[in-house]
C-alpha cells in the first residue's frame, strides 16, 4: 500500500490525531518567552521594520532564517505576540504526528501507526518544542519527509521522471532540515546506512548478472565517492571534526558522560526503554523496512550523539 492508495478513513484519522496533538500542546503557547526564543522573536520584529534580521543593530540572526521570516509575516497579518510567533512550531509538531501515522498506515500497520503517533503526540520533548519559537519541529517535519522519500526511493522502481522528482523533493527536504539543525547530518548518515542495507544485496546481485549490473554498481560507488568529495570540499568534514569536541559552557558538565542519553531515556520512557531490544526484534520480524529505517536513524543518532561532547535531549 502507498500513501496515495490509503482509504479516506486513514486521512480522517491522521487529521484527528493532528488536531489532538495541537490541542494537547496549545495551552503552552501562552507561557512567557524563554531562552533562545527571543533571538528569533526580535529578529522577526526587525525584519518587519527594515527587512533585516539584525537584533538591536547587531549581527543578523541567521539560524532558521526561513522560520524567522515566516514569523515576521504572521506578525504582519495577526499582530505581534508569543502565541502568533509559536504557531509554526505548533503546526509542524502536530503535522509530524499525522505524518508518522500515515507512513506506518501505508505499511498496513494500523495499530502500530496509532501507537507511534500517540507516543509522539504526548512525548514531553516534542510537546515542549511545539510550544517554542524555535526551529526544532520544522526540522523534525522536514526530516520525516526526507526519510519517507528515502524509503520510497529504495523500496521499488519508479519511472525516470517520478524518481527524479521524488529524489529532488527528498534532497530539498533534507537540505532544509540541515539548515535548521546541523545535527540533521547525523540522521542523514542513518538514512545512508538504511539505504545501504536495503539496496546493497540487490546491487551485489546485479553485479553478478553482467555488464549492466556492474555499471549500475560502479555508478552507485562513483556517486557515493563524489558525494564524499563534495562534503570534504565544502568544509563540512572539517566543521564536523571541530564539532566533535566543541561544547558551550552551559553543556560542559555532560561533555564526557557517555551514558547521558541512556539516563534521559530512562527518565522519560522507562518502560519503553526497558523493553526496547525486544520491541526492535519484533518490529524487524514483522515489518522489516520501516523498522530498519527507524533503527538505522535512531541507532546512528544515539551512538554518535553519545560520543559527541555537546549533548542535549532534543538532539535525539
Amino acid at each position: 500500500m502507498t500513501l496515495r492508495s490509503l482509504p479516506r478513513s486513514a486521512w480522517v484519522e491522521a487529521a484527528l490525531l493532528a488536531i489532538f496533538a495541537a490541542a494537547w500542546r496549545a495551552p503552552g503557547l501562552l507561557q512567557e518567552w524563554a531562552g533562545d526564543e527571543l533571538y528569533q522573536a526580535l529578529a522577526a520584529r526587525q525584519y518587519l521594520i527594515d527587512g533585516t534580521l539584525s537584533i538591536t543593530g547587531g549581527e543578523p540572526y541567521d539560524r532558521g532564517r526561513e522560520l524567522t521570516m515566516l514569523v515576521a509575516a504572521l506578525y504582519g497579518m495577526l499582530g505581534e505576540s508569543a502565541v502568533v510567533a509559536r504557531l509554526p512550531a505548533l503546526v509542524c509538531g502536530s503535522l509530524a504526528v499525522a505524518v508518522v501515522f500515515l507512513w506506518l498506515r501505508a505499511y498496513g500497520e494500523r495499530l502500530a501507526a496509532f501507537v507511534a503517533a500517540a507516543l509522539l503526540a504526548i512525548d514531553p520533548e516534542s510537546v515542549t518544542h511545539s510550544q517554542m519559537l524555535r526551529f526544532y519541529t520544522p526540522q523534525l517535519l522536514l526530516f520525516l519527509g526526507g526519510a519517507i522519500g528515502v524509503d520510497a526511493l529504495t523500496a521499488r522502481r519508479h519511472g525516470i521522471v517520478q524518481t527524479a522528482l521524488l529524489a529532488l523533493v527528498t534532497a530539498v527536504s533534507l537540505r532544509a532540515a540541515y539548515e535548521m539543525q546541523m545535527v540533521t547530518a547525523i540522521g542523514i548518515g542513518g538514512l545512508g546506512i538504511f539505504a545501504a542495507l536495503t539496496t546493497g544485496p540487490a546491487l551485489a546481485r546485479h553485479a553478478r548478472e553482467g555488464w549492466t549490473g556492474r555499471l549500475l554498481v560502479l555508478g552507485a560507488l562513483a556517486g557515493s565517492a563524489l558525494a564524499g568529495l563534495a562534503l570534504v570540499e565544502s568544509g563540512f568534514v572539517a566543521n564536523a571534526a571541530h564539532f566533535v569536541s566543541y561544547v558551550d559552557y552551559w553543556a560542559r558538565d555532560s561533555a564526557s558522560d557517555r551514558g547521558y542519553y541512556v539516563g534521559k531515556m530512562l527518565d522519560s520512557w522507562p518502560g519503553l526503554w526497558a523493553g526496547f531490544a525486544v520491541a526492535a526484534v519484533l518490529a524487524v520480524s514483522r515489518q522489516t523496512r520501516p523498522a530498519l529505517l527507524s533503527l538505522s536513524v535512531f541507532g546512528t543518532a544515539f551512538v554518535v550523539q553519545s560520543l559527541l561532547a555537546w549533548k542535549a535531549q532534543r538532539y535525539l
